[in-house]
């Protein structure tokens, strides 16, 4: 026999669907409060630029220093001459990765820096070899022409770029790398730009002599019309002489 007074258990369907309700709620919330944390975020940098002036206040420490590690002389031996030479340096470099013996392609790395360098050049003045004067034309022969180094680059005006293939993870290392070896590369550039600034070094040597030797020197200044500045390895009669002096 039942009795019909005695308590009945809920419905398992109840209970599920009040769980269901629980969750529906939960994911409201936190999607309300996603969209709330977008749009404030949207949001804040129009409300700073926007509020009154004075509202906001930013204070910024900068710091500096130095530690001298060497002076140098050069004992009134160096003429700079054909200098400063700036030019914009590009260094670029491929790396090819493969897998199964070659039969894989991993893709390429590319990396270039672009980046503005100044190369400056000098003479010994005590290396000069000897002068002679010849039918009134001083002939003076030149030292080996130095670049300066390390060669001198602007690293505010470089611009880096890199790419690769998707299965190479490594862009950023092969960019640093490369950035790595550009005073060593400046530094043989340097001497590739040797023969490019002759004319202008001998140029600039011309006029060193005119003033430090022959216009100090009345003896020379009558005995000399002209001047010749020949450097190591030229023949001196295929060498150009300078115009008259005035």
């Amino acid at each position: 026999m039942i009795d019909e007074d005695a308590d009945l258990p809920e419905p398992r369907q109840n209970k599920s669907g009040c769980l269901r309700a629980c969750i529906w709620t939960a994911l409201a919330t936190l999607l309300i409060g996603a969209a709330t944390l977008v749009y404030i975020s949207n949001n804040v940098v129009s409300i700073i630029e926007n509020s009154p002036k004075g509202f906001f206040t930013r204070t910024i420490n900068t710091n500096s220093g130095s530690i001298l590690l060497e002076m140098g002389r050069t004992h009134g031996d160096v003429l700079e001459i054909a200098s400063p030479l700036k030019t914009m340096e590009i260094f670029s470099k491929t790396d090819t990765k493969t897998a199964a013996w070659g039969w894989v392609s991993m893709g390429t790395a590319t990396s270039e820096i672009k980046v503005p360098a100044t190369y400056r050049f000098h003479i010994n003045l005590s290396e000069l070899q000897h002068a002679r004067i010849e039918n009134r034309v001083l002939i003076v022969m030149a030292p080996v022409i130095r670049p300066a180094l390390p060669v001198a680059f602007d690293t505010t005006g470089m611009e880096k770029k890199t790419s690769g293939g998707w299965l190479r993870f490594d862009t950023a290392e092969q960019l640093n790398d490369l950035e790595k070896s550009i005073s060593t590369a400046l530094a043989t550039r340097a001497q590739a730009h040797l023969l490019n600034i002759r004319e202008p070094a001998r140029k600039d040597m011309e006029e060193f002599v005119q003033k430090w030797i022959v216009e100090t020197n009345p003896n020379y200044r009558k005995d000399i019309v002209a001047i010749k500045i020949v450097f190591p390895g030229e023949n001196p009669t295929s060498v150009k002489t300078q115009a008259p002096l005035p």
